[in-house]
C-alpha cells in the first residue's frame, strides 16, 4: 500500500494502482481484511472512477463484523457514501 501511495505522489499512476492491486491480493491471501481494507481505501480515493474498488471496498466492509468505530473502517465507510 505505502508502494502506491509513493507511486501516486510520485506521478506514476499506472504504477500506483498495480501497487495498490498487489497489496489487496497480499491481505486476502493472508485473510488480513483490515489491511485489504486500508489498501481498498487508498485505491478508492487515488482512483474515484474505478468502480470495481469501490465494490470490492464495499464488500470488505460488509464483512468485517466488529471495530467499526476505528478510523479506518470510518473513512472506508465515509469513502463509499460520497459519489464515485
Amino acid at each position: 500500500r505505502v508502494d502506491g501511495e509513493l507511486a501516486y505522489y510520485g506521478g506514476d499512476f499506472d504504477a500506483a494502482a498495480t501497487s495498490l492491486v498487489r497489496a489487496v491480493e497480499i491481505a486476502r491471501a493472508q485473510g488480513a481484511d483490515w489491511l485489504a481494507l486500508r489498501a481498498l481505501s487508498t485505491h478508492a480515493s487515488r482512483f474515484p472512477e474505478d468502480q470495481t474498488v469501490r465494490e470490492q471496498l464495499q464488500d470488505v466492509v460488509e464483512t468485517i463484523p466488529s471495530g467499526r468505530d476505528f478510523l479506518a473502517f470510518r473513512s472506508a465507510t465515509e469513502l463509499l457514501r460520497r459519489p464515485g
